[in-house]
């Protein structure tokens, strides 16, 4: 069953479905809501820089790290005043690493 979800988040990578990711990552699976995260990052688009900002306050530092990531890989310039928020409050130093990196790959940073 999980290879199945797996096998859902590559088809909706490879289709740039980002609302199909956006529902695959809303699971307690925490392999496969990374997995989904990262492919909204690739995915981008309006809803998919929308939904990566709003799990930059997630309790995992995991999957804030994945966010960041994502957003980093999208560069959407529109979310650098939230990632840059996060940052200002973020208190695990490998979240601050990842975000501090997604900022580089952000036009205008």
């Amino acid at each position: 069953m999980f290879g199945d979800k797996m096998g859902k988040v590559e088809k909706a990578i490879e289709k740039q479905n980002a609302k199909a990711l956006i529902d695959l990552a809303d699971t307690k699976d925490t392999a496969l809501r990374l997995a989904a995260i990262a492919g909204v990052g690739k995915v981008g688009g309006d809803d998919a820089a929308n939904y990566l900002i709003t799990q930059l306050a997630d309790s995992d530092s995991q999957v804030r790290i994945a966010v960041a990531e994502a957003l980093g890989v999208m560069g959407n310039m529109h979310t650098k005043a939230h990632i840059s928020a996060q940052l200002n409050k973020e208190t695990d130093p490998l979240v601050r690493e990842a975000i501090s990196k997604a900022m580089k790959n952000i036009k205008g940073y």
